[in-house]
């Protein structure tokens, strides 16, 4: 097994109504001045602002504000933002919405105190040394970026999406009130849990080994997100499903499953999503089982673990793996995620894979993977299986 650093400084207000106690949090701090950070005007429409605000203002702290996320967060939008801390004097960025939003809140907090252009720091050019302090209120559970390190964010003008991986940006507070989760539309909703099940998948896929409360904490995880999320896709609104969801979504990807693994479908799948705008984690189920098939020769024995712990299915030869990602597979196609990238709703030619794969090695020269080194022709490879 590899070394480990585990840090997780945030503090996590849970449960129904926990967004109300930001004013509680904020007692013996002296912030002045917050820029709120959000997504759709939905945030506006549905008052959830309007109390992040009147607690932020009862406590002597002035408000300003930048709406606009998308999904796959824009360069232009952290740039805007950065403007606007640094004329108004922000110390502290509250990001109200999805993980979209707080991955661009933390792009602007490491902006706002940083000599160089932002990108530079998504481009792995300048180290991130510091980052105003960020507190998230979330509205879905997905990216698990209310408790992590990490920051990815899409260049448009070039359709180039990168990432940032520092625990300066880890939020001071995360607020996970999963009634505020309880409108979001099915497809967000499932997308939303299989990201979740990569990340914690991405983590277990680790050639060098885990720890084995760390394997078996991974294994349970997985399992757990499939029973939930098939049972949320057919009761959307049920509030147990959504609490169970979104502390799915932060122990995926604050660090307690160790800071190692393969990442090989996130890197791939980031290409798509910076290129076409798919969101991200239907991206990921349309590019797994391409990405499975090509490395499990590499670590049989890691995959045969993942067939029987994971998805219950007994047996020691190839057999066992293969009828474990088709089981993947049949899952995602259940919960209405693709397979591959005609599902996806890519129609890609040879030059478009091409292209794909130029982009990812671009800035992964060293390659990308755990269980198998990925280079260029693999990455084409990977991306020609996925075509469908």
């Amino acid at each position: 097994m590899k070394e480990f650093q585990y840090f997780t400084p945030t503090k996590v207000y849970f449960g129904e109504g926990s967004h109300l106690k930001l004013k509680e949090a904020l007692n013996g701090h002296h912030f002045k001045r917050a820029l709120l950070h959000y997504g759709s005007d939905r945030v506006k429409e549905e008052g959830l602002l309007a109390e992040v605000s009147k607690q932020l203002e009862e406590v002597g702290i002035s408000c300003f504000y930048l709406g606009g996320v998308v999904p796959n967060p824009h360069l232009s939008k952290v740039r805007e933002g950065i403007a606007l801390a640094q004329e108004k004097d922000i110390d502290l960025i509250v990001a109200v919405g999805a993980g979209s939003a707080l991955d661009s809140a933390k792009g602007i907090a490491v902006g706002a105190l940083s000599e160089y252009d932002i990108w530079s720091h998504y481009e792995r050019i300048n180290p991130v040394e510091k980052a105003l302090p960020i507190i998230s209120i979330m509205t879905f559970a997905s990216t698990g970026s209310e408790m992590s390190k990490s920051s990815v964010i899409t260049n448009e003008d070039t359709q180039v999406k990168r990432s940032i991986s520092s625990d300066y940006v880890r939020p001071l507070y995360a607020f996970l009130n999963p009634e505020l989760t309880l409108t979001v539309p099915e497809y967000q909703s499932m997308a939303g849990c299989s990201d979740i099940f990569m990340h914690t998948m991405e983590r277990y896929f680790d050639k060098e080994g885990n720890l084995g409360i760390t394997e078996s904490l991974a294994e349970s995880l997985m399992r757990d997100i499939i029973a939930t999320t098939r049972k949320l896709k057919k009761d959307l609104r049920n509030y147990d499903l959504r609490a169970e969801v979104m502390w799915m979504s932060a122990l995926s990807h604050n660090g307690l499953l160790g800071n190692a693994g393969d990442w090989a479908c996130h890197r791939l799948e980031h290409e798509l999503s910076g290129i076409y705008d798919v969101t991200h984690g239907a991206g990921l189920c349309a590019l797994w089982g391409s990405w499975a098939k090509y490395v499990y020769q590499e670590d049989r024995q890691r995959f045969l673990k993942f067939a029987n712990r994971v998805c219950g299915i007994e047996g020691n030869d190839d057999e066992t793996i293969f009828k474990a990602i088709e089981y993947m597979e049949d899952f995602f196609k259940e919960i209405g995620m693709p397979i591959n990238l005609q599902e996806l709703g890519l129609a890609l030619n040879d030059a478009d894979i091409t292209n794909l794969a130029k982009h990812c090695i671009s800035t992964n020269k060293d390659g990308i993977g755990s269980i198998k080194k990925l280079y260029e022709e693999d990455m084409f490879a990977i991306y020609m299986k996925a075509r469908g």
